[in-house]
């Protein structure tokens, strides 16, 4: 019993769509005809799922001390919403590649890779102060949009779940305030708003599987489609000379969703209360030309 709970966590792992909350970029918008590119590095933690993972290990143990073979009911449902929790914020490390450009004084736009999302975006300057050879300070707004990829080499071998059931889109407005001092060590700060829609089909059949497994249920066939909003700051600092600059930044914030999924209890679809706090530290190199 205990191997089928692991082997449920390995498939929700593969099958998780982590979100990419790196910033890795001040207020300041590259210059017309310049180039700015970073690549960084960052660690996507959410907190509020362990509970009910924690809470169904702890469970399957007492089941086997107690000698039932199976899942209650309710352990069922409370098994199921952590998996689905964590298979919409799944721990992770992220990588990512970015290229930005300005297209006007005080406008540019970037394009970003990264492990899980191809992201374009775009940042507007509406305030800046001060020196810019000495102390300046900047505050900007943006919008960007994220598309989530699934195609991996490592989902494939697995073979576990059909990924291209899978169906989710970010919608993102930043606002940055930003200080720097001779260019050469720059302080930022500032809050994040994602809004996302999101579609788990009939294709993340083997989770739903595994979870009636354990409680020894009939199968479900569950479709879930709902929103999910994250509310959270950055805080980020800078450092180099020239072209070449060192970022290092954390991302916190809330994530709130209310899917309607199935009850194993009820045997019909309610909303459930998803998601929690929400911590990505990151670390970058940037490079601008």
């Amino acid at each position: 019993m205990l191997k089928r709970l692991l082997a449920l966590l390995s498939v929700v792992a593969a099958s998780g769509c982590a979100t990419n909350l790196s910033t890795m970029d001040t207020a300041r918008t590259t210059p017309v005809k310049h180039v700015q590119m970073n690549m960084a590095y960052g660690i996507h933690a959410p907190l509020g799922w362990t509970s009910g993972v924690f809470s169904a290990g702890a469970s399957m143990l007492q089941n086997k001390f107690d000698e039932k073979p199976v899942f209650t009911a309710e352990q069922a449902e409370e098994l199921y919403e952590s998996a689905l929790e964590l298979a919409l914020m799944p721990p992770a490390a992220i990588w990512q590649i970015q290229a930005r450009t300005g297209i006007l004084d005080d406008l540019d736009v970037g394009l970003r890779y990264s492990t899980t999302q191809l992201r374009l975006d775009t940042k507007f300057r509406f305030h800046h102060a001060g020196d810019d050879e000495l102390r300046s300070s900047h505050a900007a707004v943006g919008f960007g949009v994220s598309m989530y990829l699934f195609s991996n080499p490592v989902f494939d071998w697995l073979g576990y779940v059909k990924i291209d059931g899978f169906s989710r889109w970010d919608f993102e407005i930043p606002l940055l305030y930003s200080f720097e001092y001779r260019r050469s060590f720059m302080f930022y700060c500032g809050a994040k708003y994602i809004y996302t829609r999101f579609s788990l089909d009939e294709n993340l059949y083997n989770l739903q599987l595994k979870v009636t497994e354990l409680a020894d249920q009939p199968a479900i066939v569950d479709q879930v489609d709902s929103d999910m909003h994250f509310f959270g700051s950055v805080l980020g600092l800078g450092g180099g000379y020239k072209y070449v600059y060192v970022f290092t930044e954390l991302s916190f914030g809330y994530v709130h969703a209310t899917p309607e999924m199935y009850s194993f209890i009820d045997k019909q679809k309610k909303p459930r209360d998803l998601g929690g706090v929400t911590l990505y530290p990151s670390i970058g190199l940037i490079v601008r030309i």
